[in-house]
């Protein structure tokens, strides 16, 4: 702005002195113009006036601009002579101000002191615009360090205020969240530190999202705990159902059936069992006596598919206690499944018992292909870390049911490679859950009820012949007692029992009757028809009679047994047939040749009429209910009445046995 004002003085000045010379210029072409004009003769006066004056009003004006321009040139020498000593001036004075005083100025301003302070401890600068200047880097100084420190500050709380949300906040609304939302603000109002502005409003959002989740989840997580509760009482019943039929049948092949759909509703019950501990549940069975490690190892055995390839050695003197035993049961029976999965199926899955001091050590080896790093570190994981539902995939459940057991039971688990090539599944039972097995009498072979005995074997087999010390009278009165109660329980289950299969023998007794009454019947009726086809004298086609509940017989009549010429002359002669009823049917009557002549035909024809072939009524009854799939004919008596009354209750086609 200050060029620009002296731009216009030096213009306005060169301006002024340009009319000033113009006015010079004009008075002299003036005089000059008037002498030329009174010189010239009366007839030329007009164009010499006109000329010159042209003349002379042009150079007046060539002389104003050359004034004008020269004398702006010589001002703006000047002016540009003294700006350029200013520049060096003032470049001068920046470097003394960049090399000295600013640095320390900048230094003090950060180090907390006031401007005002640091301004007066600098000499003071001659130059105005300079120490305006200082001024003004100052006070830019001390405020971008005071904002500097209000950002430092709102930092540190917004990182406060953070740690607060996730360290206190978000474990205390986990701890203490319940499954009414409401209860968010009650909970954060009772923390240390109150929440306030856009972390009260995130603290409640939270609240509000880890409230919707965990109802969301503890109500998928009961649902699944209560099915697989209906799951395993479905599994408990059908085990009574199929342990009660292993008393009932006897034969060979339906033992071995009932055995065998008692092995696959026992893998149902584990798979019910996994369910209900993944869900937090109970397991299906409780037992209340100490089990032997034997039973545990069988136990689990019988829970998985292929148990025939596993091989076990055991310890007959270690039990567990029953709260805890059917968690043993359910995590070696995972275990033992998970090294059959992953194995050959030629290859056994050895598993060893052993004792130590603290407790029992259960070692499951296969000859799978093994795991690598990541697998075994991953299997670790899931064992040590069950709560963390995000690691679990469909193939390592089972390591997580083992892993919630193990904490539930306080077990430890741990995976080794096998000598064998695959992986070994190290599980430690502690001592605390590890008792002795119920003792049992000598004379007996009923384990006597009581408290454990923890006596050591070398002072347990103290005894003679290595028997237990004998207890004192009251526990033997109450062992005699409860053998009794066992006693009495036997004697009312074995009359249940019996009372079942009177039950069942009156019921078949029952079908047998009306069975015989059925075929007393049918061979009444088909004796009358045989009466009425002798005496007909016409091959006339009967009344088809009422429909029974019978199926139709393709057999009902026998055909003629003459033998040679007879029975040739029967095929050329005889053109007429016999009709048999289809009982129930809607086809029309089938006809046979030669069976409607009567004797007096045959013997005007010069031939014997032949005898029908004698049957007996079982017969007869079996080729009527053979083919209409109606069951076995009962006969009256022999060595297969039992097979007999077994078909009747057998669902296959044809009556036979399976």
């Amino acid at each position: 702005m200050a060029f620009h004002a002296d731009r216009s003085r030096i213009e306005r000045a060169a301006l002024d002195r340009a009319l000033q010379v113009w006015l010079a210029a004009v008075l002299i072409a003036g005089a000059g113009w008037l002498a030329a004009v009174l010189a010239v003769a009366p007839d030329d006066r007009a164009l010499v006036a006109a000329g010159g004056g042209a003349l002379a009003l042009a150079l007046c004006v060539a002389v104003a601009a050359a004034a004008h321009f020269a004398g702006l040139a010589r001002r703006l020498d000047g002016h540009l002579a003294v700006a350029e000593g200013e520049d060096e001036r003032l470049e001068r004075r920046l470097r003394e101000l960049v090399d000295g005083p600013l640095p320390l100025l900048i230094a003090g301003v950060r180090d907390g002191v006031a401007p005002e302070s640091v301004l007066a401890d600098l000499p003071e600068t001659p130059d105005p615009v300079l120490a305006r200047l200082l001024r003004v880097v100052v006070e830019g100084v001390a405020e971008a360090r005071a904002d500097a420190d209000r950002a430092r500050a709102e930092t540190a709380a917004l990182e406060a205020d953070a740690a607060w949300l996730t360290g206190t906040v978000l474990p205390e609304l986990r701890a203490r969240m319940p499954e009414r939302v409401d209860f968010v603000h009650e909970i954060l109002a009772e923390l240390d530190r109150p929440a306030t502005g856009a972390f009260a409003r995130l603290a409640h959002e939270v609240g509000l999202a880890i409230a919707h989740q965990r109802r969301w989840q503890w109500g998928v997580t009961a649902n699944c705990a209560l099915t697989a509760a209906r799951l395993q009482a479905a599994v408990r019943r059908v085990l009574k159902q199929l342990y009660e039929m292993e008393f009932r049948y006897d034969e060979t092949d339906v033992f071995w059936e009932i055995m065998d759909l008692d092995h696959q509703v026992s893998q149902m019950g584990r798979l019910a069992d996994s369910i209900a501990t993944m869900c937090d549940g109970r397991s299906g069975r409780r037992w209340h006596k100490p089990i032997p490690m034997e039973r545990i190892v069988r136990a689990a055995m019988g829970r998985c598919d292929d148990f025939r390839r596993v091989r076990y050695i055991t310890d007959h003197d270690r039990a567990v206690h029953g709260p805890h035993a059917e968690g043993v049961i359910q995590a070696l029976a995972e275990l033992i499944d998970n090294a059959l999965m992953f194995s050959l199926d030629d290859t056994p899955v050895h598993v060893y018992v052993e004792k130590e001091i603290t407790g029992v050590v259960i070692t499951v080896e296969d000859a799978g292909m093994g795991m690598r790093h990541r697998e075994l570190a991953h299997a670790e994981y899931l064992v040590a870390r069950p709560d963390d539902r995000t690691a679990w995939t469909g193939e390592a459940v089972g390591l997580a049911v083992v892993g919630m057991l193990a904490k539930k039971h306080n077990l430890k688990v741990s995976f080794r490679p096998s000598s064998r090539g695959g992986v070994a599944a190290v599980l430690l039972v502690p001592a605390e859950i590890v008792t002795r097995p119920v003792e049992r009498w000598p004379w007996s072979d009923e384990g006597a009820p009581g408290t454990e005995d923890e006596v050591p074997s070398d002072r347990r087999t103290a005894g003679l012949a290595g028997m237990p010390p004998i207890p004192d009278g009251r526990t033997v009165l109450a062992r005699e007692r409860e053998k009794e109660h066992a006693r009495e329980r036997e004697k009312q289950h074995a009359r249940e029992r019996e009372k079942q299969h009177a039950r069942e023998r009156e019921k078949r007794q029952a079908r047998e009757r009306e069975k015989a009454q059925v075929r007393e019947c049918e061979l009444a009726r088909e004796r009358e028809l045989a009466r009425g086809g002798a005496v007909a004298t016409a091959p006339a086609p009967a009344p088809a009679p009422a429909p029974v509940p019978a199926e139709p017989s393709a057999q009902a009549s026998a055909e003629p047994s003459a033998g040679g010429s007879e029975a040739h002359a029967d095929e050329a002669h005889a053109d007429e047939a016999h009709e048999v009823v289809v009982w129930g049917g809607t086809e029309l009557p089938k006809r046979r040749r030669g069976a409607t002549i009567t004797p007096e035909e045959w013997a005007l024809m010069g031939l014997r009429a032949p005898e029908p072939e004698k049957e007996d009524e079982g017969e007869a009854f079996a080729a009527f209910m053979g083919p209409s799939g109606g069951g076995t004919p009962l006969h009256d008596g022999g060595p297969d009445d039992g097979a007999a009354a077994r078909s009747e209750m057998s669902d296959e086609p044809d009556g036979g046995e399976r």
